[in-house]
């Protein structure tokens, strides 16, 4: 149980690697007999894919459910080039996404934006601009918007910006770290369209002070993402604050005294919504309860306008549709898994009221 714990960890830390050297290196995981872990060895899956100072990102940018990775050039060019992994090696060499986005000492990231499943793009100017910009990814090889602002008043200066989901919504969300003595925590929420918002909206004043480097995960498992700072140096020390939903809570919540030392460079596994097909085609369907983790199977033949649970009213993107119900037990519960972020579920037979 240990090994199968571990391994899940170091899969984890490969899927969400923050950046990328020039040359892309993927090491798969491999469990001995003797409960030891390790990594496979390297293999090459690009030869020309982020080039000098680029930036490289990972994200899933495309229906396949695989990670793909993302480089920009920032500079004058701002191009942004996309990558597809087919689950043995990244395809594309020129494959341009965006050519007029993230430029100069802009900071780029990834997250699901508007819920729709797939990864979009964001560029923090920083600075005296504070302005924050999005392009959505269109799921076949563009990142949609030029210049789509959707919040002008967030990280200024030299703040390290972050995404997450912190409110459990489906719809991937900002936060900013203001660092040194002030140490505070600002969010601003997806509204899933074009903005997010809030602009003073401080969810912690006490967390990662000075160089600490934050990251941002779901690190209790409850479908919100949490953050971590990481003081490394000689304390090496780990501290958690967890979001409740409208705050992160926890200031010396210590979560490890002997982690990531002297200049090591920290990465956590990303959390991330899955958004299932909705369909009505007269089978039955299952119901979600994330607070419970239990599962309701629905009348087959119910039309349903909007894809909710009857009698749940659970997020769309918490709601998957099978043609059976307990023949495909395991793929019900990968799919709950994949879809709300939360462990295995006890599924019920009992059937949910009708809408």
């Amino acid at each position: 149980m240990k090994t199968q714990n571990f391994a899940a960890r170091a899969l984890a830390k490969v899927h969400r690697a923050s950046f990328i050297s020039a040359v892309l290196v993927i090491a798969s995981f491999a469990a001995t007999p003797l409960c030891q872990a390790q990594f496979n060895q390297a293999e090459k899956w690009h030869d020309m894919f982020g080039i000098g100072n680029e930036m490289v990102l990972v994200g899933y940018f495309n229906n396949d459910d695989r990670a793909d990775v993302v480089t920009f050039t920032r500079s004058n060019t701002g191009d942004v080039y996309v990558a597809l992994s087919d689950g043995k090696k990244f395809n594309g060499t020129g494959v341009k996404w965006h050519d007029n986005f993230c430029f100069g000492n802009e900071i780029p990231l990834v997250g699901d934006f508007n819920g729709d499943g797939r990864d979009d793009i964001v560029a923090f100017t920083r600075g005296t601009s504070k302005d924050v910009f999005v392009a959505l990814s269109n799921a076949a090889n563009a990142f949609v918007g030029m210049a789509v602002k959707w919040h002008d008043q967030f990280c200024l200066g030299n703040e390290i910006p972050l995404v997450g989901d912190f409110n459990g919504d489906g719809k991937d969300d900002i936060a900013t770290f203001t660092r040194g003595n002030t140490a505070d925590v600002y969010v601003a929420l997806s509204n899933g369209a074009n903005a997010f918002v809030g602009t003073a909206l401080k969810w912690h004043d006490q967390f990662c002070f000075g160089n600490e480097i934050p990251l941002a995960s779901d690190f209790n498992g409850d479908g919100k993402d949490d953050i971590a700072t990481f003081t490394r140096g000689t304390t090496a020390d780990v501290f958690v604050a967890l979001s409740d939903g409208g705050k992160f809570v926890g200031t010396a919540d210590k979560w490890s005294d002997w982690f990531c030392q002297k200049d090591e460079v920290p990465v956590v596994p990303r959390s991330r919504s899955i958004k299932p097909t909705f369909e009505t085609s007269g089978q039955p369907l299952l119901c979600f309860d994330r607070a419970s983790d239990n599962a309701w199977k629905a009348p087959a033949t119910q039309t349903y306008d909007k894809p909710r649970c009857p009698g749940k009213n659970l997020p769309p993107n918490y709601f998957v549709r099978k043609q059976t119900f307990l023949a495909k037990r395991k793929t019900f519960i990968k799919d709950f898994a994949r879809a709300s972020k939360r462990p295995w579920p006890q599924i019920s037979t009992a059937t949910a009221p009708s809408i």
